[in-house]
């Protein structure tokens, strides 16, 4: 069985969209989507950090994201893929750097909108490599460019949703993709 990590924001839900909606109600900003050309909003939009920080102690940005189109059947597919010889190929964990007080309220959302996953892992972007190298994990599906350059010294392949914030050199097993379909395509799921 390969083991398999997904991150959530941007990756299984939109937070570009969702960050552009509470930037707007929490702070009356407006934000566009190729504002966001770094990871650290408050480089890159008018949000300073402290309003960032405040947004995502909000549990409203968590709670209210809409999934990535695509996102709700592909982690159906891979976690009920099968073969001739293996019951199943793919074992599905959600690990996702999140405040640990949002535990709940994750597995909540993601089991409102009908994902299908084994485990979810609240893991600081910068504890995910080894995080994932102790749990075995080989592919890992993230949007943050600085994280999948780490998990690619610890994972066979990671495939890097690819968005405006996440550009620069990726290493071979590296692989920037733009929808969903491209991994199932990949992964012969």
């Amino acid at each position: 069985m390969v083991k398999i990590g997904i991150d959530l924001d941007g990756v299984l839900s939109n937070n570009v969209g969702q960050i552009i909606i509470e930037a707007k109600r929490l702070f009356n900003i407006d934000i566009t989507p190729k504002q966001i050309t770094e990871f650290a909003l408050e480089n890159c939009t008018p949000l300073t950090t402290d309003q960032v920080i405040q947004m995502f102690n909000d549990s409203t940005v968590f709670k209210d994201m809409i999934p990535i189109e695509g996102a709700i059947e592909a982690t159906r597919k891979l976690l009920h893929a099968k073969t001739d010889y293996f019951n199943y190929i793919y074992h599905v964990d959600v690990v996702t750097d999140r405040p640990l007080q949002f535990y709940e309220l994750t597995n909540e959302w993601l089991l409102k909108n009908g994902f299908h996953w084994n485990g979810t892992y609240l893991v600081k972007a910068k504890d995910k490599p080894l995080f994932v190298k102790d749990k075995g994990i080989e592919i890992f599906i993230e949007d943050r460019y600085e994280t999948a350059i780490k998990l690619a010294e610890v994972c066979k392949t990671v495939y890097l949703f690819d968005r405006t914030y996440n550009q620069g050199e990726l290493p071979e097993n590296v692989i920037r993709i733009n929808n969903w379909n491209e991994i199932l395509e990949r992964l012969n799921v």
